[in-house]
């Protein structure tokens, strides 16, 4: 109790440097950092949400009509042939996603980040298309009778080759089952009172099922 007199102004004088150093930190950490929304709106979040909703449920009609300008995606129409519905079904259902932290304000309008997860499907396609010359050239030299590799102008067989495809794929999607992670930057803006996703390159890339253009 005797020193502390001497001591209250020395800890005074110390807490006034550290405050100083503290505000000079928080200004050097604030550069080039995004401002944060005091309040995020509703109707941005939500629209951030359903197009993440829509990627993961292969909903492309609902995608487009998330994104800026309503592009087509030519994606719109479920895969028919076998082949493209099982490898289309194990994207979709290999999807999720994470919004990381919350929306905040950019020069253009809001942004969210987002970090999403899903099948490495490029890997997959790369593996199918080994695959299939393996499966397509033991299928020809096990066959015992041609007429099941050949038609009757000694073309391959239409159902032949989609056999050896979807063999293919069946077994690339059992060697090459581990997903990968994209971050992406949700930017949105409000046009006509409504928020939309700006499509950028990652984006369309997950979209189209993480396939490189």
């Amino acid at each position: 109790m005797k020193t502390r007199i001497r001591l209250l102004p020395v800890f005074f004088g110390i807490l006034g440097t550290l405050c100083a150093a503290g505000s000079v930190t928080a200004v050097l950490r604030s550069i080039d950092k995004p401002p944060l929304l005091v309040e995020a709106p509703d109707s941005a979040s939500d629209c951030a949400q359903r197009l993440m909703q829509s990627i993961c449920q292969g909903n492309y009609v609902e995608t487009s009509k998330l994104l800026l300008g309503q592009p087509d995606l030519e994606l719109n129409r479920a895969p028919q042939d076998p082949v493209g519905v099982l490898l289309w079904d194990a994207y979709t259902a290999s999807c999720s996603y994470t919004l990381e932290g919350s929306l905040y304000a950019t020069e253009t309008g809001l942004a969210q980040n987002v970090r999403f997860e899903a099948l490495d499907l490029e890997a997959v396609l790369e593996s199918m298309n080994v695959l299939a010359k393996d499966i397509f050239t033991a299928g020809i030299e096990s066959a015992e009778d041609t007429s099941a590799i050949y038609d009757k102008d000694g073309n391959y067989r239409e159902d032949f080759i989609n056999d050896t495809l979807l063999a293919a794929a069946r077994q690339a999607l059992q060697e090459h089952s581990h997903t990968v992670e994209t971050e992406l930057t949700l930017q949105l803006s409000r046009q006509d009172g409504q928020w939309l996703v700006i499509a950028d390159q990652a984006l369309l890339r997950v979209i189209c099922g993480g396939i490189a253009g």
